[in-house]
């Protein structure tokens, strides 16, 4: 049977998954009339650059990451951006490549696709597990248990207040 702290670990593995999963769909809509695809895409990437920014540095700030705790912070939040990057460059290869239309394709094809995109999911989980791990082991035990709802939200407005406070 796992640990409490196992099962922590895990859930923060997916949470933190969803912070390097960045919405490429949810964009301003002034991008989605751009015609240029390339620029189009690279208008997306800046947003969503901006917004994984933010994100990383109000979760930084309300775990309150003390100096000695910076490397593992470092080797995690890079870890997330370049997952972050890989995805907006695929998103980028599919808007100037354009998407097929649900008849170009049959459902086979559909599924291998679906099934692709879940591998990559899988193995950035995977990938994302070690420095997460790394990260934990370093926090304190408030820090953990507000790591436990911050980062497991996937957006951390969404956890309860009282683990949203800074420690001291």
């Amino acid at each position: 049977m796992a640990s409490f702290k196992q099962h922590s670990l895990n859930g923060i593995v997916g949470g933190l998954l969803a912070l390097s999963s960045v919405n490429l769909q949810a964009t301003p809509h002034d991008y989605q009339g751009e015609r240029d695809p390339l620029l189009r895409a690279e208008r997306i990437e800046a947003y969503h650059i901006e917004k994984l920014e933010d994100r990383l540095a109000r979760i930084q700030s309300r775990l309150d990451i003390r100096p000695d705790q910076m490397d593992a912070w470092d080797n995690w939040a890079d870890t997330v951006r370049a997952q972050a990057a890989e995805k907006m460059t695929l998103h980028e290869a599919r808007i100037i490549e354009g998407r097929p239309h649900p008849g170009e394709i049959d459902p086979a094809q559909r599924i291998d696709m679906k099934v692709e995109k879940m591998n990559q999911h899988i193995a950035a989980l995977e990938e994302l597990k070690a420095p997460t791990l790394a990260l934990y082991e370093v926090l304190d035990e408030d820090q953990q248990k507000s790591a436990n709802y911050l980062l497991n939200a996937g957006k951390e407005g969404k956890s309860p207040k009282k683990h949203m406070k800074k420690h001291h």
